[in-house]
């Protein structure tokens, strides 16, 4: 059943051919793996010992397991590396975001071998900007063996096992999967989510293809980065929110590209936009960030009951306009107008035509 839909202004927008999204099969195995890889986490224990979080807050989840990290490696303040990194990651008084995510991402393509750390098979890199981990390779190794990190995280695999047992629990990546490929044409044959319980709010997100497999992996937080309400519903929508704006860049992006001109177009001042201009510099850039949040909330509007739907959408929109996107409750509400007039389940990417077209009157 093919879902092309029927709002789409080729002449403004750029694709003469709308895009084809078909229902997918409901019974098809759908690989999810959610880890706590073990260069990962040394990773992200390296850069809770930097003066980096001082400047980003938002990057440290405090919790527990932080304090019994620098129990463990607080001695280890005074390495090279730690050094290295104090200088890496800030850029004239404030944070380096390309330098810690090119630091902690692609230390996710590394693995411990017998001779030290070696490349996963299949995986080049996962930031494509600056590749500060490979550059300090040596140094983390030293790192790695001075600080007794393996038997750390040796001790700690229940405690890890336990995070992915309730991450698992509380997120429906399933439905989220099924919800995506049903209103966008993009296919992948696995989602792999990687989280630290060191992450708090600096999430990503990267597509590889390895032998033929169409592979989508996040890079968020844990099941702990939000602390127990007394509205657990509320709860697991802003868990699936974390992963869901990550997961659906990979299906918005590709959309976005048929429309880029336009995009460009509409959206150039960006400081009118975008309040951030350090973390999303671009006029594409800016518009999937507002795009993926918008669309996630097309998803608790038909994932959740009346009011934890209405719930997360105004926690959505708030945290956005907190994020200094300044237009977003406007233009989220000109998307779910779109989306909900063009009928059911309508493919997304030929909603962009008229989504563009009434964005260009909030300039």
């Amino acid at each position: 059943m093919l879902l092309a839909g029927l709002v789409g202004c080729a002449s403004l927008t750029g694709p003469a051919r709308p895009a084809e999204c078909s229902v997918p099969d409901a019974t098809a195995p759908r690989s999810v793996i959610v880890e706590v890889p073990e260069v990962y986490e040394l990773a992200n224990i390296i850069l809770a010992l930097t003066q980096y979080q001082a400047l980003a807050p938002h990057t440290v989840w405090s919790g527990p397991y932080l304090t019994q990290v620098r129990s463990h490696f607080d001695s280890l303040r005074n390495h090279p590396l730690i050094a290295a990194l104090n200088t890496r990651l800030t850029s004239g008084g404030s944070w380096n975001y390309d330098a810690y995510y090119g630091f902690r991402e692609n230390s996710f393509v590394y693995q411990f071998g017998s001779t030290g750390l070696t490349h996963v098979t299949g995986y080049t890199r996962a930031w494509g900007g600056t590749d500060l981990f490979s550059q300090e390779i040596r140094r983390v190794e030293d790192f790695a063996n001075r600080s007794g990190f393996r038997a750390f995280y040796a001790d700690h695999a229940s405690f890890y096992a336990d995070q992915i047992r309730r991450y698992q629990d509380l997120v429906s990546v399933d439905r989220m999967w099924r919800w995506l490929e049903t209103r966008f044409p993009d296919r992948y044959d696995r989602y792999r989510i990687v989280f630290s319980p060191l992450i708090n709010g600096s999430h990503s997100t990267q597509r590889f293809t390895t032998a033929g497999v169409r592979e989508t992996v996040m890079f968020i937080a844990g099941p702990d980065v939000l602390r127990d309400t007394s509205d657990a519903r509320l709860r697991t929508a802003q868990l699936e929110r974390l992963v869901f704006t990550e997961i659906d860049h990979n299906y918005v992006n590709p959309a976005t590209n048929r429309y880029e001109g336009v995009v460009r177009r509409i959206f150039s001042d960006v400081s009118a936009w975008n309040g951030d201009v350090n973390n999303y510099r671009s006029p594409v850039a800016t518009f999937n960030e507002y795009m993926t949040w918008a669309v996630f909330n097309l998803y608790a509007r038909e994932a959740y009951d009346p009011a934890t739907a209405a719930a997360i959408r105004e926690n959505v929109i708030r945290s956005m306009l907190g994020r200094r996107f300044g237009k977003f409750r406007e233009f989220e509400q000109q998307v779910m107008d779109v989306y909900l007039a063009a009928g059911s389940q309508p493919c997304v990417p030929n909603l962009y035509g008229a989504i563009l077209g009434r964005a260009a009157a909030l300039r």
